[in-house]
């Protein structure tokens, strides 16, 4: 680490320091492009085939990307690696909070839905939180993540099928 200020980050990690910057936004890009190219299929796919089992398939793929994430030094492999997390995510998150609203009375969607996305925003600011007062090493906070995507993947096999495909 070049200072005490610093983060440790993916630059050190990958070795980003003379990486062009254009290849460097590539990290994202390939997220994003993964969901792009999955999210309508792999949603209709949950349509005809349930969505308790597209959700774990994406969900084991997901917490299978976020583990390697520790293990991966290379900049082209975390770019693959990261289109892969994007290709898991239409299913994660899009049908995740499909699934999870199918569980509600219709009563109730306007406070889950509130609370699912009360939720998702919070990740910025506690993170922000996190490397102003407590730590500066970017694993340890993503630890966490890791951690509810390994709690997901144990229960998620107590989670029924979706009432509405039941129906169907």
């Amino acid at each position: 680490m070049s200072s005490p200020y610093s983060l440790d980050n993916f630059v050190e990690k990958l070795s980003m320091q003379c990486v062009p910057q254009e290849k460097i936004g590539w990290i994202g890009a390939s997220f994003f492009i993964g969901w792009a190219f999955t999210v309508l299929w792999v949603c209709r796919l949950a349509d005809i085939f349930g969505r308790k089992w597209i959700f774990r398939c994406t969900l084991i793929l997901s917490g299978i990307g976020v583990c390697l994430i520790y293990f991966i030094h290379d900049l082209d492999t975390m770019i693959i690696l990261y289109f892969f997390l994007g290709c898991s995510s239409s299913g994660t998150c899009n049908l995740g909070f499909v699934y999870f609203m199918e569980f509600l009375p219709l009563s109730k969607h306007a406070i889950g839905a509130t609370a699912f996305a009360v939720a998702d925003g919070l990740v910025l600011p506690l993170c922000t939180l996190y490397f102003m007062f407590v730590g500066r090493n970017w694993a340890w906070i993503s630890m966490v993540g890791t951690g509810l995507i390994l709690f997901s993947l144990c229960t998620i096999w107590c989670v029924p099928e979706s009432p509405k495909i039941l129906v169907n």
